[in-house]
């Protein structure tokens, strides 16, 4: 659904809005922090999937924090 849906939806109902943006992509998921009170943190989960699950490189850790700051910069 379209953010400004739970944006209007959470003021109306004044009850506090966690969201699942099942998405590994931070640029795609941290826009809904402007319309949720909060949204779990798939892109990071989707990382720790692949590196101890799929055997990727740790690195891949590292890379997905620092793309995450950036995109909280660049969200907010």
């Amino acid at each position: 659904m379209k953010g400004d849906f739970w944006k209007e939806f959470g003021d109306a109902a004044g009850v506090f809005q966690i969201g699942e943006v099942d998405n590994g992509d931070p640029a795609y998921v941290g826009p809904y922090q402007n319309y949720l009170t909060a949204t779990l943190n798939y892109p990071f989960y989707w990382t720790f999937h692949d590196v101890f699950g799929q055997k990727k490189s740790m690195k891949a850790i590292t890379n997905r924090l620092a793309q995450e700051v950036c995109c909280v910069i660049v969200c907010r």
